[in-house]
This record gives C-alpha cells, sequence and structure tokens, in this order.
C-alpha cells in the first residue's frame, strides 16, 4: 500500500507541487502513524492480477453524521488511465452510502481535482493538508450531496 501510494503521489502530484512538498509526503507514508491512519480507514484495493492497481477508502467526517470523507484513492502509475481510480471512488460512495452516509467530502490535492470535478464533486474552499509536523500541502476541499438517502434509510 505504501509503495502505491508513494509512487502515485510522486508520478501525479509532482507537476503541482514543490519538491519538498512532495519529499514531505514520502516521509509521511513510511512513518507509523500514517498507519495508524489508514487502519482507521475502511480501505480496499483494486488488484490486476497480483498486483495492487489502486486503493480507496472512506471514513465518516466527524461532522453532523451524514458526510463520509473519502480518502487514500491512489492508483498504481502503471495502472493510470483505466478507469481504475473511477471506479475505487464509486465503490468508497457505496460502502459510505450502506453506512448509512448521504454525502461525500474529499481533500482533493491540486493534480486530482479535475478528476473529482468530473465524476460529481464541487469545490467548497481551499486549504492546507498536514503532512509532517510543521508543513502542509496545499489541498481542495470537495464535496458531493447524493440525490436520496442511503438504501434501507439510516
Amino acid at each position: 500500500v505504501r509503495y502505491v501510494h508513494g509512487a502515485a503521489f510522486v508520478r501525479l502530484a509532482s507537476p503541482y507541487l514543490e519538491p519538498n512538498e512532495i519529499e514531505l509526503f514520502k516521509i509521511r507514508i513510511a512513518s507509523p502513524e500514517y498507519i495508524e491512519d489508514l487502519m482507521r480507514e475502511d480501505l480496499f484495493g483494486a488488484w490486476v492480477d497480483r498486483e495492487l492497481a489502486g486503493t480507496a477508502g472512506w471514513q465518516p467526517a466527524g461532522d453532523s453524521g451524514t458526510t463520509a470523507r473519502i480518502t487514500s484513492i491512489f492508483v498504481n502509475p502503471i495502472f493510470t488511465g483505466l478507469g481504475i481510480g473511477a471506479r475505487l471512488l464509486v465503490d468508497a460512495e457505496t460502502r459510505a452510502t450502506y453506512a448509512g452516509f448521504t454525502n461525500f467530502a474529499v481533500r482533493s490535492t491540486p493534480n486530482a481535482v479535475g478528476f473529482f470535478a468530473v465524476l460529481g464533486y464541487e469545490i467548497s474552499s481551499h486549504g492546507v493538508s498536514h503532512v509532517a509536523t510543521g508543513h502542509d500541502v496545499p489541498v481542495t476541499f470537495m464535496r458531493k450531496m447524493q440525490p436520496s438517502g442511503p438504501p434501507g434509510g439510516r
């Protein structure tokens, strides 16, 4: 998982972020805290044969209980452009919907804003995300509202 996240981030975010921001993220994914964060998510992977092609996850956003934060959408660079990321995103939304969440939020790095926009997410604000002590990277906060509630109610 660390390899896929690191490779995807370096390859896809490098044109949009400063080299020191890329290095800080690489340090973060090597940390024990990163694994602890992943363990708090409903994290799952997409496989092509025996190769981990990508990951996605979700967790409660900590608001009123209706929003799930979509997390850890990473696709191994050798598998980009095949629709794996979109499928992973839909699967994360579906899992969260079945858990009773009706709205979704993401913290998108600049390279992924268009990806989320195509899949129905709208920009709500801009800010930063913590990657290391005293260091943040720019992110765009995006939201998507479901037109109806979860299957079977909450």
